[in-house]
């Protein structure tokens, strides 16, 4: 990093490293160096690594995947790129397609270069995914649901205890940490068919999508994820992944 090109960088600032991925990093001590006369060179391999890197599997993969940029610090992006290359490819198809037939029939070309240009993108899209993915096949259902969440192993354990502590009828409020929507919305969605709430409106506990709605009385079992609030009177523990993370039913 050469810090005098950072906005509004001042000698008493200091650095803050940011790490995106899965795992754990132990950092032992940092180093800092005069700039390095290959700067570009620098650039260009971390450009090369940024390009092909796994994707970093999380929740919010669900709404985009990492930007394919080929160069970080111009924005340049990918598809841009492979969209002048489809330009490119489209018009030399076109070109040599009037020269064969000398008549201007531009669908045929225009297809095959676009199908080029979307086949190179996914391409592209599945060899970042699928060398993180795992793609071992595991016949138990509840083994999946631990596995499936890298980034967040306690809750898929808690998801696979209330599906095998749970009966199908079981009617569910999920009682999780204040501002947090991830968390209860995908132990509801886990636990389908069973009817499952997880916010308080007025008298009423609603579910997914407003679907489901209970009202404490009606609740049969409940399950928390990192709640702040304690377990509602009448409800006894039969499986928990920690001490906040517990799935409890009515006595």
């Amino acid at each position: 990093m050469d810090l005098r090109w950072v906005s509004d960088w001042r000698p008493t600032s200091k650095p803050l490293l940011l790490l995106l991925g899965n795992g754990r990093v132990v950092i032992n001590g940092l180093r800092v160096r005069r700039p390095s006369p290959t700067v570009g060179a620098a650039w260009a391999a971390a450009d090369r690594a940024r390009l092909w890197a796994p994707e970093s599997f999380g929740h919010v993969i669900i709404n985009s995947l990492s930007p394919a940029l080929l160069h970080v610090a111009t924005g340049q992006s990918l598809i841009v790129a492979m969209g002048w290359s489809f330009v490119a490819l489209a018009g030399a198809a076109l070109l040599l397609a009037w020269w064969r037939g000398r008549r201007w029939r531009p669908a045929r070309p225009l297809a095959v270069a676009a199908l080029v240009a979307v086949l190179a993108m996914d391409a592209f899209a599945v060899l970042k995914v699928a060398r993180p993915w795992r793609l071992a096949l595991s016949i138990d259902p509840e083994q999946r649901m631990r596995e499936a969440f890298p980034f967040a192993p306690e809750l898929g354990l808690l998801i696979s205890l209330a599906r095998t502590s749970l009966p199908p009828t079981t009617r569910v409020a999920v009682l999780g940490r204040n501002g947090d929507w991830f968390g209860p919305q995908t132990i509801c969605f886990h636990l389908a068919p069973r009817p499952c709430v997880y916010t308080r409106s007025g008298a009423e506990r609603v579910g997914i999508g407003g679907v489901d709605r209970l009202r404490d009385e009606e609740v049969d079992a409940v399950v928390t994820y990192n709640a702040e609030d304690q377990l509602p009177p009448g409800f006894a523990p039969v499986a928990r992944s920690s001490q906040a993370n517990v799935v409890a039913v009515r006595r």
